[in-house]
């Protein structure tokens, strides 16, 4: 029996630390990402900081509000709508953000924090990780924010 009991913490160990989805508690709510594909960072995708009145597409975003269950931020594929190679493209609930941390980064050791403002002249990009790479910056222990605004005639 003991021989079991301590296989079993072995197990729990062993899996503990190979876990791929780094979980962060967070006040609007716990939000889950992903292990880079190289494991030397966590990346947290496609996470919403304010929400577009539908009704009233112009007018000012609201914060948003939380989440009651844990957030799975596993996807960073949302843009805000724009004109790319002729075609309109988009979603009005596109305020999201992209977060990349090294693994160096902890709450105790602190690291510096960059945020990544997309160009494109207020009219078309995104801050998603298919435009733009930031594993450089994440490899010298710098932790990368990516902002998706509106755009165009919204923002």
């Amino acid at each position: 029996m003991l021989r079991l009991v301590a296989l079993l913490g072995l197990v729990s160990a062993v899996a503990a630390r190979l876990r791929i989805d780094p979980l962060v508690d967070t006040q609007r709510g716990l939000i889950r990402g992903l292990r880079s594909e190289n494991g030397k960072f966590a990346k947290f995708l496609g996470i919403p900081y304010a929400l577009v009145d539908e009704n009233n597409p112009f007018g000012p975003s609201v914060p948003h509000p939380g989440f009651e269950e844990t957030f799975e931020a596993y996807d960073d594929s949302v843009v805000c709508p724009q004109v790319t190679k002729g075609v309109g493209v988009g979603s009005l609930q596109c305020l999201n953000l992209n977060v990349y941390v090294p693994n160096t980064a902890t709450s105790r050791n602190k690291r510096p924090v960059m945020i990544w403002i997309h160009g494109g002249s207020f009219a078309t990009g995104s801050g998603t990780g298919r435009d733009f790479s930031y594993d450089d910056l994440v490899r010298h222990d710098v932790i990368v924010v990516s902002v998706n605004y509106r755009l165009g005639p919204y923002g």
